[in-house]
């Protein structure tokens, strides 16, 4: 039996996630979403899931050279969002393989990835949005 497929918003954690509760003025504040991270290029992947194929990351794809010529003449506005290696693995452990030794893999923003890659950058910003799920363990008295 095929595992069911999840989607990445049940997957990954942080601010505007869908299902969230908005709040109001008497819940307590949000807090601050910590900066991107600066990683380098050799330690990220990206998402060996998306349904892009290495021609979507193309100049022929006129959106995707517009992009990365953005990129080139003003830099990354933008950080991608990914998991850590271990936290994708748990989350899709059918693409385990497909990662090899990266430390990041890339969940949202996979053509930014790619543009940097071409673009020949050595660091790439990032979000970190490893999900953790506490272990409950249970013990009889």
């Amino acid at each position: 039996m095929a595992a069911t497929k999840k989607p990445w918003v049940d997957l990954i954690d942080g601010p505007g996630k869908a299902g969230k509760k908005s709040t109001d003025s008497t819940d307590q504040p949000a807090k601050p979403e910590p900066p991107p991270t600066t990683v380098y290029m050799h330690t990220v992947i990206g998402n060996p899931g998306n349904p892009r194929t290495e021609l979507d990351y193309t100049d022929e794809d006129a959106e995707f050279r517009e992009m990365k010529d953005s990129m080139r003449s003003v830099g990354q506005l933008q950080p991608a969002v990914a998991m850590s290696s271990d936290a994708f693995r748990r989350a899709k452990p059918e693409h385990a393989d497909a990662i090899g030794d990266a430390e990041w893999v890339v969940i949202l923003g996979n053509r930014r990835y790619h543009a940097a890659k071409q673009l020949g950058w050595t660091k790439f910003e990032i979000r970190v949005r490893d999900r953790v799920k506490p272990r409950v363990s249970w013990r009889v008295s």
